[in-house]
């Protein structure tokens, strides 16, 4: 079995909150064991314990305009060192075979990446559809990187 840890931006219950949803619970529970790490808690969080999905929070910084001075450079720089540090050690507790991060906003699939952890990165410009679940999906139940 493959544990994927997914690295996601907000928890909330929008669009790409809800493809997550989609994808995780969408999975073969036999081949994967997915664990969704988000920044804070909310709606996701709920409905993915709903439907008996691991979900951590870590309160990593999601890059945003508030970090775009000087003041924010530093207060982002802090946090990301502090949460890398924190979802490396649950990455190596929970035996993490891929990293799963869909939004350029999360960096800290940079750390994990660096510390010998496959990632998948992956950048939307549109919202998902449920062609591009399925492709996912199904390119993750064959052990491809898509």
């Amino acid at each position: 079995m493959k544990t994927i840890m997914y690295l996601h931006a907000g928890a909330e219950m929008y669009g790409s909150d809800k493809v997550l949803l989609q994808l995780v619970t969408g999975l073969d529970k036999k081949q994967f064991k997915p664990i969704v790490v988000l920044p804070e808690h909310g709606p996701l969080e709920k409905a993915l314990a709903t439907n008996n999905i691991q979900t951590e929070v870590v309160a990593y910084p999601i890059l945003r305009r508030k970090y775009f001075n000087l003041k924010g450079i530093f207060n982002y720089a802090s946090g990301y060192f502090k949460a890398g540090k924190v979802l490396a050690d649950l990455a190596e507790k929970n035996h993490v075979d891929l990293v799963h991060v869909n939004t350029l906003a999360v960096l800290e699939g940079i750390t994990l990446k660096k510390k010998n952890q496959e990632t998948i990165d992956l950048a939307r410009s549109r919202n998902s559809s449920q062609s591009q679940i399925y492709v996912e999906t199904h390119c993750l139940s064959f052990g491809k990187v898509c």
